[in-house]
């Protein structure tokens, strides 16, 4: 296998700027494509994992896939390839990213908007009968693209490998995974909705006494919402809920310093007319 390295170059077309860092079994690189003379950014299997044709053949054919259900925020790859030095490289076109922000500890309606867009693009890869098998933090990114900002799921890869059998795949975000892949069983959209609930709850313990977290992460697929639009509307629920008791409440503090207010400007005035 070939060292992916600075320098190095891919297909005698990618010539290899920058490796960015290494997300479970791939690397993430930035490249020149000579042929076009732009930069891109390749999502390169780790040449250190090993895989047969079958496995090779699987993934392309889900990269594939995920090229034809590309929109709604999905980030799917321009190209997939393939040869003998390089089992398998994705590329894709070289835009601004930046991860979500967490939903705020204070003030939880804070970054819900953003993470409602991430579910949607779930919800959207989902509706084209498709898994991603590790949805974690880092799947979910702003991209600008003239001057538009866009919330997208990225990070792909992982299912076709689970499909295989190599949870090898599933190194470094474990924690996020569902009980029932962690011991072998095959990605699915069950899965893939504990995993999205465990992300929105990531660095916020509140989050994680909500109804919504409980019913999301069940042991048991089965008890876990049928789709992600249904966990989203759980939460927008929840929320709204819990914003029109905090807004009463409020109200009813307001009223209480008011009349105890008057009360006490009332009392004032009246020793005010008493002789003394």
């Amino acid at each position: 296998m070939a060292v992916v390295k600075k320098g190095s170059r891919l297909f005698e077309r990618f010539e290899i700027v920058k490796v960015v860092e290494k997300r479970g079994v791939f690397l993430s690189t930035r490249a020149r494509d000579v042929k076009e003379n732009r930069l891109v950014r390749l999502q390169v299997l780790d040449p250190d994992f090993a895989v047969d044709q079958a496995t090779v053949e699987t993934l392309l054919e889900y990269f594939r896939r995920l090229q034809g259900a590309g929109g709604r925020g999905v980030q799917a790859p321009e190209e997939a390839l393939s040869n003998g030095r390089h089992p398998f490289v994705a590329v894709y076109s070289d835009l601004p990213a930046k991860p979500l922000p967490k939903i705020s500890r204070t003030w939880p309606g804070q970054g819900l908007p953003l993470w409602k867009e991430a579910g949607e693009t779930l919800h959207f890869l989902h509706a084209r009968g498709m898994v991603h098998g590790n949805v974690s933090p880092r799947s979910f990114v702003v991209i600008e693209n003239e001057g538009k900002k866009t919330v997208c799921l990225t990070d792909f890869g992982c299912a076709p490998l689970l499909e295989r059998g190599r949870l090898e795949a599933l190194r470094g975000d474990g924690r996020f995974v569902s009980p029932e892949m962690r011991l072998g069983g095959r990605p699915t959209q069950s899965g893939d909705i504990y995993s999205f609930a465990q992300t929105l709850a990531h660095g916020n313990r509140r989050l994680e006494r909500a109804s919504w977290f409980a019913r999301a992460t069940a042991v048991r697929p089965e008890q876990r919402y049928r789709r992600v639009r249904d966990l989203l509307s759980e939460i927008e629920r929840e929320y709204a809920e819990k914003k029109r008791t905090w807004w009463d409440l409020l109200t009813r503090k307001r009223v209480l310093f008011i009349v105890l207010t008057l009360s006490v400007l009332a009392v004032a005035a009246l020793f005010a007319r008493l002789p003394f």
